[in-house]
């Protein structure tokens, strides 16, 4: 059975590594780039981290060996839940930050590459520009979005 100090230091140590879940699902998302967010979701990561007022030293020894272990990263590099307004949201220090991400992949147009290329098959060679973007957007939209009854 837990002590009452050692269930206090366990809820310091989560106040530690709840930005950091926070940050691991941010970077695990599939709908949406995640590899230009890396170099500023760690400063963002980096300033939660510092802003996290502790009191037992096993946290404290925590805290110090993941911001020791942010700054070598975030110095080694050369600089989504999906609210991004929530207090724990590691985006709420971002405005901070003196730069702005870049998109760094192609995912997103592959996959509409790929969708055209299914709707756009042998037998329907004939489709224009537009009907092929009305079947894009149209297979886009999740199907309880279309109201049918």
């Amino acid at each position: 059975m837990l002590t009452a100090d050692e269930i206090d230091i366990a809820k310091e140590m989560l106040l530690v590594l709840k930005p950091m879940e926070v940050a691991t699902r941010e970077l695990c998302g599939q709908k949406y780039v995640t590899g230009s967010t890396v170099i500023p979701l760690i400063n963002c990561l980096i300033k939660k981290t510092e802003s996290i007022d502790l009191t037992h030293p096993t946290a404290l020894s925590l805290k110090r060996a993941m911001l020791e272990n942010l700054d070598k990263s975030s110095s080694n590099q050369g600089s989504s839940d999906d609210d991004v307004e929530r207090s724990d949201s590691l985006w709420s220090v971002h405005n901070e930050l003196p730069y702005f991400s870049v998109v760094a992949t192609s995912v997103p147009s592959e996959r509409l590459f790929s969708k055209a290329g299914n709707i756009m098959t042998e037998k329907r060679n004939r489709l224009k520009g537009d009907k092929l973007q009305q079947l894009l957007f149209l297979s886009s939209l999740n199907f309880e979005n279309w109201h049918i009854e």
